[in-house]
This record gives structure tokens, C-alpha cells and sequence, in this order.
């Protein structure tokens, strides 16, 4: 029996460790800066929480100054926080195509995309022409003792007065993989077949979750600091108690083996 029971449980690790989360950013995320005259600047930063546990694991990054590209500078940055990295090489955050692996051979010590300066030019591998450029950018990121491997596919902007980075999804796993991997035709198959509905919403206390997916899922709530303030196990339709819940915006995570669904919820009291 303990042969039996230690076989089972290490067949559920293996299982645990090949499991691959994806997410798809909708809309797509926009960290985005204009300068609208040659004497201005400005900058933003958006915050990255992928695994939705509390703690910010990269944050994106975008500035400008100056509005000519004779003077000034402007930078689209990809920037991992605590131990967390990125796949560089000498000049930058590689861009990736899909199907290229992510190793663990990952660095942090530049977290350039693409970059302008007036005293060396352009640099970074997401440059080509002040176009927008697309690509995947390979992370790996700790969830308290737990690594991860993922990529992030981003949309990169730098011209003479406007600097940017788009997240449009990404995924991760405790397992090595490759850019692209978990958005195959047949995940985002399953993944627009499942819908969920949230009411009432605006919601005071109580409020239903309702889902044609039969199987148990996980939702998680997170308040507008990233702060998961619920989990629970649901399938189906199931009424969640909102009361202890203060007024404000909650954003809603509802994941399972057909991928992970992003509602909003507002409480009003």
C-alpha cells in the first residue's frame, strides 16, 4: 500500500509540474507615453502579478523626452523584480519567435527593448524602423520557492515622440517550454467555448457566478492593488458571499483545464 500511495503521489507531481497556465491580457495592455512637445517628457509603468499571488513579479515600462529624434531619448523597458529574470543578450531583452525555447539560461542585467538616445542612437533587438514590432520575451519568475519559465508577447514602440509596450498574453510553467506554447488553436478553442456571467454586477453582498464549463474551477478575487482577497472552488453556478467585501472595483480570475477567464466585479454598499 505505501508502494502504491508513494507511486500515486509522484505521478501527481509529475502531473502538477507539466501543468502550463495561459492567459490571455484582453484588451491588450498599453504602457503608454507621448511627448508632445520638444520640452516635454513623461513616463509610465504598469505592474505585472502573473500568477495573481500578491506579489508583482515584472513591471513594463515606457518614457520619453524630447519630441525630435536629434535631441532626447526614449525607452521601452521589460523589468523582472525580486529574483526574477529575463532572456537577454549583450544589447538587450532578446525578441523571441514563437517556437523558440526558453532556456534557463536567463539574465537580468539589461531590461532594454528598444531604446533611443541622442548620443548613440537606436538600440535593442526589438527595433526595426520605428515600426511596431512584435514579439515574445522569455521570463522566469519564483512564486515563493516555485520556478517558473514563461514568455510574455509583447507589441514594442519607440519613435521620435512615443514610446510603449503592449502585453497581449502569456503563459508559464514549472516545466521548460517555448514561446507560444499554451495558445494553440485548440486551448483558445476551449477557451472562447467557455462563458461566464457574473450578477448582479454592481453587487452589494452576495453576487452568482454562472459558468457552462461543468467541470470544478478556481476563482480567485483580487482587489485593485493586486491583493487577492478570495479563492474558492466553483463549477456551474455558485453564490459567492460578498459581504465582508468593502466597496470597490474586484478583478476576478476564473481558471481550468480550458484556460483562464478575466471578469470585473463592482461592489457598492
Amino acid at each position: 500500500m505505501k508502494k502504491l500511495l508513494a507511486f500515486l503521489f509522484l505521478a501527481f507531481c509529475l502531473n502538477t509540474k507539466a501543468q502550463l497556465v495561459y492567459v490571455d491580457v484582453n484588451p491588450d495592455s498599453c504602457t503608454c507615453v507621448t511627448s508632445t512637445s520638444p520640452t516635454s517628457s513623461d513616463s509610465a509603468v504598469t505592474y505585472w502579478d502573473l500568477d495573481h499571488d500578491g506579489i508583482y513579479d515584472f513591471k513594463t515600462e515606457a518614457g520619453t523626452y524630447m519630441s525630435d529624434c536629434m535631441h532626447g531619448s526614449e525607452v521601452a523597458t521589460l523589468i523582472p523584480l525580486a529574483n526574477n529574470q529575463t532572456a537577454y543578450s549583450s544589447g538587450g531583452i532578446l525578441r523571441l519567435n514563437s517556437g523558440d525555447t526558453i532556456n534557463n539560461q536567463l539574465m537580468s542585467i539589461d531590461n532594454r527593448l528598444e531604446y533611443f538616445s541622442e548620443f548613440s542612437g537606436w538600440s535593442g533587438f526589438w527595433h526595426n524602423a520605428n515600426l511596431n514590432v512584435n514579439g515574445f520575451a522569455g521570463i522566469k519568475f519564483y512564486s515563493g520557492s516555485t520556478l517558473y519559465y514563461g514568455w510574455m508577447q509583447l507589441v514594442v514602440v519607440t519613435t521620435c515622440e512615443r514610446a510603449s509596450v503592449t502585453v497581449k498574453d502569456y503563459a508559464y510553467s514549472t516545466s521548460l517550454i517555448t514561446a507560444n506554447e499554451g495558445s494553440t488553436a485548440s486551448i483558445q478553442k476551449n477557451k472562447a467555448q467557455q462563458t461566464v456571467s457574473i450578477y448582479p454586477n454592481p453587487a452589494q453582498n452576495n453576487f452568482t457566478i454562472e459558468t457552462n464549463n461543468a467541470e470544478k474551477q478556481t476563482l480567485q478575487l483580487f482587489d485593485v492593488t493586486g491583493k487577492q482577497v478570495l479563492t474558492q472552488t466553483i463549477n456551474g453556478t455558485t453564490t459567492i458571499d460578498g459581504s465582508k467585501l468593502a466597496e470597490g472595483v474586484y478583478y476576478i480570475s476564473i481558471s481550468s483545464n480550458a484556460g483562464v477567464v478575466n471578469k470585473k466585479l463592482v461592489i457598492v454598499k
